[in-house]
């Protein structure tokens, strides 16, 4: 018994919690990074559609416009 009482005691134990928190820490910002990272061009690919729609819609509504100022 007296030989396993300082391992239970040791500070080195302590000090692996927090080696393996601060793993953990890093773990949670790589992921966040990677996230970020391939959300980017989804969110640039949505603003591209949502431009090309409003550019399409813009040109539809100047037509649309033309045509009715025309007959008139």
């Amino acid at each position: 018994m007296s030989l396993i009482q300082p391992c239970l005691t040791c500070n080195s134990l302590k000090g692996s919690r927090s080696v393996l928190g601060m793993g953990r820490i890093l773990l949670a910002i790589l992921a966040i990074i990677a996230v970020f990272i391939l959300i980017g061009p989804l969110v640039g690919f949505a603003f591209t559609l949502l431009k090309w729609g409003l550019i399409i819609g813009a040109v539809a509504f100047g037509i649309m416009l033309v045509s009715k100022w025309v007959r008139t």
